[in-house]
């Protein structure tokens, strides 16, 4: 019997080729999407994941409490790791991170900059990265030593082994290689090519290990088995209070390693329900809205063509058959429709994935091998079977045998064809939220791209000067301001558009004792305004002229307002012991970090000595010539390191990749959604056309034109698309809203998006009907009539 289920199943495959086609199609496309959808979620919560004692490691980090306000941050002192690991018992290790440094490493002939992290012996006991070679006990406990990744030792030592061999690191200091790291996994969090102890970090960068007053590290710790991270919180979190008298306002709390990657957004001491798990659920959500247009496909197609199989109905339930095999016998034909559909997603995924992990900048990988991946898809594709075949199946089977058989077909009753016209409304309204959503976010994309920032990244380039010494910093300035096509050069210790130096120390006359303001603090020289296009409104730029201007400070608007100053030019200022001065300019607000955070309070110093950048503006007429010019300069300057820059422009493009990537990505798949309706609406729109033929007959023969009959089959099609705009209205403004509201600058949500939205769902809804409506208006009655 279930032979004979299947032979028939395929018969009606090859019969009605085109409807196969379309639902086959439908399926296989909804499928492959909700895949690819599904392999991006797997990758994203799979951050960290691969260690051992993933869910005892956690990150140390704290608020920082101004009155009402409260900022948060991941740096805290130095000293902060040793202590709790040696006062809060349930610690099993905990290890100071560095926020990635690059080192030109010099191996005989082979010299390159290299990025890595310095950390405390422990870092490889809170982390599980694997070592090839070398001893994970005593490894980074000696200084001038370094764990160098698999990549690394390729590279510098090919064949040979590394173990005990020495690498020159910024032709300064001989560093030993005690180790051989296996290359870090793209879903790790810390990223790094090689480990040096942050002994030597500190010693290098001349810290004061045992300050509590300077946030200035990261810190990762390992709990015992068992421990719960609140009973660590309540040990840990006056901590710094207790060490530094000016900091009760600090407050210390653990973050959770499955936190780092998705849940990451604090707003005033709390976590707001934003970050990468935001995108991860509105993408599960999409999964679910794709695959359910497609299953809404099938049903539609199949009730629809249900009426030409009433015969066939008819003709078992009178030899016999009941109800449940007439179920079973088309959940068959179902099942065997999805499994050609399956089959067709595999190989779109297959011949897609390679664009997509482009697009995302990812490496994932169907593991076919692992059974997980083949049960879950095995999973997916029979409750899909069941999803689109159960409600045909019961129409289909609940047929009665004795007006079938005398009627030879079954017209649909209202109820079915409500059902068919409700199904419809709600794939439309799936997609319309769709691509509601993709306008949505391209306008926040694009207004990120655009914006007003304070300053101007257009033609600015920056690169390391770190280690060139300051005493030569006058004539690196000078030796890159003669290159033609250089408009001005100036340095930094922040890039403008990532961390920067905070410190609440900040003293003017008015200042309350408990005003614990953070000040973004900026190390630059006189050319910093003009360079970066800043906008002074009130007092003065730095000048060489004027002597003291080393201990004098320009500020921003939003600094001048938080420090309560309506006239701050003249304000004597006050930086620890023995920092003073005076406020000499005021800036109009610039943004130093993401758009998704207000502007900053923000200082700036004339302390060129205290930077590690340098930033060059460019005329923009032949920058070919200017940057050759200008690494000849650089070459001459530092020799031996590779002239490595970068455009600011492009730098900050990458502070917002991942809304660009989540905008792509919803275009794509909004496309893809109206690609699976309209495809079904193709096939409704052949049926009705199928089973209106003599009508629209009769209609010619009577004189209807061919505007009137395309106009009478696509209004129905057309009206149910409109009903589905006005549904998905509200729940999209709704959502873009809440996401919006991650930024605390974004665009408002304008009725011309709603307007838009609809025009493009109804205009490819038109093309899609009018294609089989033009073709019935065009059709000879004669034959029509005659085929009747």
């Amino acid at each position: 019997m279930i032979k004979n289920y299947f032979k028939i199943a395929w018969r009606n495959l090859t019969k009605h080729k085109a409807f196969s086609f379309i639902n086959i199609t439908g399926l296989a496309v909804g499928l492959a999407t909700t895949m690819l959808i599904l392999l991006w979620v797997k990758d994203e919560v799979s951050m960290d994941r691969f260690h051992a004692n993933y869910e005892r490691i956690y990150n140390v980090m704290e608020h920082q409490a101004n009155g009402a306000e409260v900022a948060t941050f991941s740096s805290i002192p130095m000293p902060a790791a040793a202590t709790i690991k040696r006062d809060v018992p349930e610690v099993e290790a905990a290890s100071r991170i560095s926020w990635g440094d690059e080192r030109l490493f010099n191996y005989k002939e082979k010299t390159f900059v290299e990025r890595g992290l310095y950390v405390d012996p422990d870092f490889l006991t809170v982390f599980t990265f694997p070592l090839l070679s070398g001893d994970r006990k005593t490894a980074l406990t000696e200084p001038n030593t370094v764990l160098i990744s698999e990549k690394l030792a390729a590279k510098y030592f090919g064949s040979d082994d590394p173990i005990n061999k020495t690498i020159r690191i910024s032709q300064k200091l001989d560093y030993k290689v005690v180790g051989v790291l296996k290359d870090v996994p793209a879903n790790s969090t810390y990223k790094f090519d090689w480990l040096m102890p942050i002994t030597d970090y500190i010693r290098e960068q001349q810290m004061n290990p045992d300050s509590w007053g300077n946030n200035n590290i990261r810190t990762a710790l390992l709990l015992k088995p068992g421990t719960e991270a609140e009973k660590v919180n309540q040990k840990i979190k006056d901590m710094v209070g207790q060490h530094e008298a000016g900091s009760k306002n600090i407050t210390l709390f653990l973050h959770a390693a499955q936190d780092w990657y998705l849940r990451y957004d604090f707003k005033n001491g709390q976590y707001n329900g934003g970050g990468r798990i935001t995108y991860v659920r509105l993408f599960t959500i999409v999964a679910i809205f794709v695959l359910l247009i497609a299953c809404i496909n099938f049903m539609n197609l199949s009730t629809a063509r249900a009426t030409q199989r009433a015969k066939e109905v008819g003709v078992r339930k009178v030899a016999g058959a009941d109800k449940h095999a007439l179920v079973w016998q088309f959940l068959g034909e179902s099942m065997l429709l999805t499994a050609f559909a399956g089959v067709l997603a595999i190989l779109i995924v297959s011949l897609v994935l390679p664009m997509f992990n482009d697009l995302l900048s990812r490496q994932i990988q169907v593991e076919w091998q692992n059974e997980t991946y083949l049960a879950t898809y095995l999973g997916i594709l029979l409750v899909t079977s069941l999803l689109a075949g159960l409600y045909p199946a019961f129409v289909l089977s609940a047929y009665q045998p004795v007006k079938v058989l005398k009627a030879g077909r079954m017209q649909p009753g209202g109820g079915a064809v409500r059902i068919r016209q409700s199904l419809v409304v709600m794939q439309f309204t799936l997609s319309i939220l769709l691509i509601i959503g993709t306008l949505v976010v391209y306008q926040q994309v694009n207004y990120i791209r655009n914006m007003n920032l304070g300053y101007s990244r257009d033609n600015v380039l920056l690169f390391s000067t770190e280690d060139l010494n300051y005493k030569r910093y006058e004539l690196a300035h000078a030796e890159f301001s003669k290159v033609p096509g250089v408009e001005s050069v100036t340095v930094a210790n922040t890039v403008f558009n990532g961390p920067t130096n905070r410190e609440n120390g900040l003293r003017w006359p008015g200042k309350t004792e408990d005003d614990k303001t953070l000040f973004a603090v900026i190390n630059g020289d006189q050319d910093m305004i003009p360079t970066m296009g800043l906008q002074l409104k009130d007092g003065r730029n730095f000048s060489e002229d004027f002597g003291a201007d080393s201990t004098h400070i320009i500020i921003n608007e939003e600094a001048a307002r938080r420090m309560g100053l309506k006239d701050p030019v003249g304000t004597p200022v006050e930086f620890g012991d023995t920092w003073k001065g005076t406020i000499i300019g005021v800036v109009k607000d610039f943004h130093l970090s993401s758009i998704h955070s207000p502007i900053e309070p923000t200082v700036i110093t004339y302390q060129p000595q205290y930077t590690w950048i340098t930033l060059v503006r460019l005329d923009g007429q032949n920058v070919p010539q200017s940057l050759a010019k200008l690494e000849e300069v650089y070459k001459s300057l530092l020799p031996g390191y590779p002239f490595k820059y970068q455009f600011l422009d492009q730098e900050y493009d990458k502070m917002y990749k991942s809304e660009m990537q989540i905008g792509q990505l919803a275009s794509w798949f909004s496309g893809l959604a109206i690609f699976i309706s309209c495809l079904g609406l193709f096939g409704l729109a052949s049926f009705t056309v199928e089973r209106r033929t003599r009508e629209i007959g009769v209609r010619k023969v009577l004189g209807a034109s061919v505007v009137s009959v395309l106009t009478l089959i696509s209004r129905e099609f057309v009206a149910l698309v409109l009903i589905a705009l006005l549904l998905a209205a509200y729940p999209a403004w709704y959502l873009m809203n809440d996401w919006l509201g991650k930024f605390a600058y974004h665009v408002e949500i304008s009725w011309w998006v709603f307007v838009l939205g609809g025009l493009l769902v109804v205009g490819v809804a038109l093309l899609t009907v009018s294609f089989q409506s033009i073709k019935a208006a065009l059709m000879n009655p004669v034959k029509s009539l005659r085929t009747e």
